[in-house]
């Protein structure tokens, strides 16, 4: 049986007809997304395999189905069996359901006992098992709400079918499958006999020509997919293979794929895809951390990185489509990795990325973030917090990452850690201010009651209710005013070391000071800053001011 070795990976990714984890995938789910195709490959693979008998393939597919679902532990050392149980436990550390592979290993069994479509219904059918749950994998992986789904659905069916058609003639010769609608071949005076021929036959040709129109309507079907998308590079990931998959279908149009492998070479594919990703115009937002992050000292721009990444990774996690025990639960585990990391035993890349860093950076603030992003995670019961809890949260959330930063500049004095305290504290209220209406649309309130209760609001107040409330408008003044004071508190702490290791510290405090002021020009409306005001802020954060 061919053993899944890292090797034989790569080699089966690279003659993919659609990129895998390629580099538009954000770095730091990569490794996920290998993991899930790692188990994936092989256990095709396993029912691919021509020497076991369908009852052996079976038996192996129930295996792995046990080791996904943790009914079974590997009793050895075996690749594909510690691939299993590495994806249960990447799935779980990301919120991400396991029966997305599991329902792929259903698909498998299929193959294996080489059950044929009768009808166009019945391989749909098969790829709601095959091709579907890759696309939903990925839209969980990102974060990404429902309403990409249905495109998805049909994109990941069309790439399955279109594979089928490529390799009509090896699947029949090789292992006995035929994917091609068995009523359609009957219609057409064609039989699972032609597949075996060295060319198609008129009869096969129109039953393949058949099969393309059916895939072109669930390709058209599935062209907004990128537009659904609030992940830039998985936006333009879609992009890219919904161009490759129309190449393929209309090489398969002029091609015989009995006669010879129907595809375009790599290069064709490299600027095919590269050229739809680059037109693709996602609508992801920007994170304007992110972008401060890269006038860090160039010696604290690996920390850095490492930090935000780990953060924004955490962040969606809480904010996530999964049910609130999985992303509970997926913290928790973070947290052990995070720990773990300090020992140098992290396997999570990006636990293991902190780890390099453990010595420069304090830990514990890892520990806050998760305890506020647990918090997130309670849906309609996080709502309207009193004062106290509220300032403890935004310590958490946001606090947290102003400390680590600090620390990875240098700063790590007990006054340090008060500044990039307070700042972040500061950040965080003008996050809430800024999003109200964001987090209402989830069932949030993150406005402390003791100010609902200041403006004449009752803080029970449904979110949805609470927007069309006039008094809303002194509620969000009171917390801006309170904004505006916690950033005089950290005006006051911050460092006098050169200005240039923490420049990219105050561009943030200067960039999020114009939003306040904004928010407290036109409450509701959600301000948009102008290269003129980037500017400004940058003037200001080389003054020192803010």
């Amino acid at each position: 049986m061919a053993i899944a070795t890292p090797d034989r990976i790569d080699a089966a990714r690279a003659g993919e007809n659609f990129p895998v984890a390629s580099r538009l995938v954000v770095p730091a789910l990569r490794h996920a997304v290998l993991a899930f195709y790692r188990v994936a490959r092989g256990a095709d693979d396993v029912a691919d395999d021509p020497s076991l008998l369908p009852e052996a393939k079976s038996v192996r597919l129930a295996e792995l189905d046990a080791l996904l679902s943790g009914a079974a532990e590997p009793g050895h050392a075996e690749a594909l069996g510690a691939d299993c149980v590495a994806l249960r436990r990447t799935c779980a550390l990301h919120a991400v359901d396991v029966r997305h592979a599991r329902h792929l290993l259903q698909a498998f069994q299929a193959d294996a006992a080489s059950r044929g479509c009768r009808g166009w219904s019945d391989l749909l059918a098969y790829c709601r098992y095959s091709a579907v749950p890759v696309g939903r994998f990925l839209l969980d992986l990102h974060g990404e709400g429902k309403d990409a789904r249905e495109a998805s659905d049909r994109l990941c069916t069309a790439l399955q079918v279109l594979n089928h058609l490529q390799d009509c003639g090896a699947d029949w010769t090789r292992l006995r499958r035929c994917y091609l609608p068995l009523d359609w071949l009957a219609a057409e005076g064609a039989s699972t006999a032609d597949l075996g021929a060295r060319s198609c036959s008129p009869a096969l040709r129109r039953v393949i020509d058949r099969v393309l129109d059916a895939t072109d309507v669930l390709l058209g079907q599935s062209s907004a997919l990128p537009a659904h998308l609030a992940s830039a590079g998985l936006a333009r990931e879609a992009a890219g293979i919904l161009a490759l998959a129309r190449d393929l279908a209309r090489r398969l149009r002029a091609g015989d794929p009995l006669a010879t492998r129907v595809a375009a070479g790599r290069a064709a594919k490299a600027l095919i895809f590269i050229f739809a990703a680059i037109r693709a115009r996602p609508v992801g937002p920007r994170s304007s951390f992110a972008l401060a992050l890269r006038l860090l000292p160039r010696a604290a721009r690996p920390a850095g990185a490492a930090i935000y990444a780990l953060a924004r990774r955490l962040d969606d996690i809480a904010d996530g489509p999964a049910p609130e025990a999985a992303r509970r639960a997926a913290l928790a585990l973070w947290r052990e990795e995070i720990r773990a990391a300090a020992g140098g035993s992290a396997v999570e890349p990006l636990a293991i990325d902190i780890g390099r860093h453990a010595g420069a950076l304090p830990l514990e603030e890892f520990d806050r973030l998760v305890d506020g992003l647990a918090w997130d995670c309670a849906g309609s019961a996080a709502r309207a917090p009193d004062r106290a809890a509220f300032r403890i949260y935004c310590r958490q959330v946001a606090g947290s990452i102003g400390v680590l930063v600090l620390a990875a500049c240098g700063h790590r004095s007990d006054g340090d850690r008060d500044f990039g305290a307070a700042l972040g504290e500061a950040l965080q209220m003008v996050n809430v201010l800024r999003d109200i209406d964001e987090d209402a649309a989830r069932g949030r309130c993150y406005l402390p009651a003791d100010i609902l209760r200041e403006a004449g609001m009752d803080p029970a107040i449904a979110p949805a209710d609470m927007l069309v409330d006039p008094r809303l408008a002194d509620a969000r003044a009171i917390l801006a005013a309170e904004a505006s004071r916690a950033f005089a508190t950290a005006r006051d702490l911050a460092p006098s070391a050169p200005g240039s290791r923490v420049f990219a510290v105050r561009l943030m405090a200067t960039t999020y000071a114009r939003i306040l002021a904004r928010l407290r020009a036109a409450p509701g409306q959600r301000p948009r800053l102008s290269s003129r005001d980037h500017a400004a802020a940058l003037l200001a954060a080389a003054r020192r001011a803010f």
